[in-house]
């Protein structure tokens, strides 16, 4: 059966995103409503059953550094970049543009070490 499936290969959240795309597009498509399948429904709550969703691991402060400054550039350099956005839109939303700047200036610095 394609839930059962479908059901190895996905997380309970995931299916859940899955149903409602599906739902989305075969009324708009066939004009069913999936929604009426109380089977299917129960199925995907049935899922969530004993699942504990995995943790993303959160990289410290020391492990960031670590990151960009002893990272390959050449197989890195994406990655690294990435994280330096990211810093700096944290910092434009909760600093002014005095620490932003320093910010950014400190990242570029560990890069270029």
């Amino acid at each position: 059966m394609v839930c059962k499936e479908t059901a190895r290969v996905f997380s309970p959240s995931s299916l859940w995103s899955l149903y409602s795309m599906l739902k989305a597009t075969i009324l708009i498509k066939k004009n069913i409503d999936i929604s009426r399948f109380p089977k299917l429904i129960a199925f995907i709550k049935r899922q969530n059953d004993g699942y504990k969703p995995k943790k993303s691991k959160l990289l410290t402060r020391e492990e960031m550094d670590r990151f960009l400054k002893e990272a390959p550039n050449d197989k890195y350099l994406l990655s690294k970049t990435e994280v330096i956005l990211t810093l700096w839109n944290c910092a434009e939303n909760i600093c002014h543009l005095g620490s932003r700047t320093r910010i950014m200036t400190d990242s570029l610095f560990l890069l270029q070490r």
